[in-house]
């Protein structure tokens, strides 16, 4: 059985296991229960037991990339502004057949979702994609899609929604 340690910001939280059958459970740090307290998500309280793999499975599997992950490496980058506008200019045009992706970016990426999708690191009005797996990330640029064409409206109601309610979250 292999084992994945989660952080949250730089502090323990628990450990993945990974079982043969390819399912996982996750189980919280005796310390993170002691000075934080803080479940990582509704779905797993924090708590001393272990999860079981179909709750701890449903909330991990979309976080893990799809391919084998690298080891961890210092951030790579490369400007794509120039690439970038050409790209939606395209997808613009005649967005059923284009897809930002696969032309934006060379490194792995997992995010899960139906809408076409960008992680970028923003800085000094520069778009810059990840290159591996140790580049973090600060923005998700999200083009129109045909098959959901209001889904950039309902996305930022929903954020504007639950920013009122007081729930966190990012700036969108």
């Amino acid at each position: 059985m292999s084992k994945l340690t989660v952080y949250w910001d730089q502090e323990v939280v628990g450990t993945i296991s990974r079982h043969p059958q390819g399912k996982i459970s996750f189980e919280y740090a005796p310390q993170w229960i002691v000075t934080k307290g803080k479940p990582i998500s509704l779905s797993l309280p924090c708590g001393q037991k272990r999860f079981p793999p179909e709750l701890s499975t449903a909330f991990f599997e979309n976080l893990f990339p799809e391919s084998e992950n690298s080891h961890c490496e210092p951030g790579r980058y490369s400007c794509v502004d120039a690439d970038l506008k050409v790209a939606l200019d395209i997808i613009k045009a005649d967005p059923g057949n284009h897809k930002l992706l696969p032309a934006m970016a060379n490194g792995r990426l997992s995010i899960a979702g139906a809408q076409d999708k960008l992680p970028v690191y923003f800085k000094d009005d520069s778009f810059f994609p990840p290159e591996n797996s140790g580049s973090p990330t600060t923005h998700t640029i999200k083009p129109a899609n045909l098959n959901f064409p209001d889904i950039q409206r309902n996305e930022s109601f929903c954020m504007e929604l639950a920013h009122h309610i007081e729930l966190p979250v990012p700036k969108s």
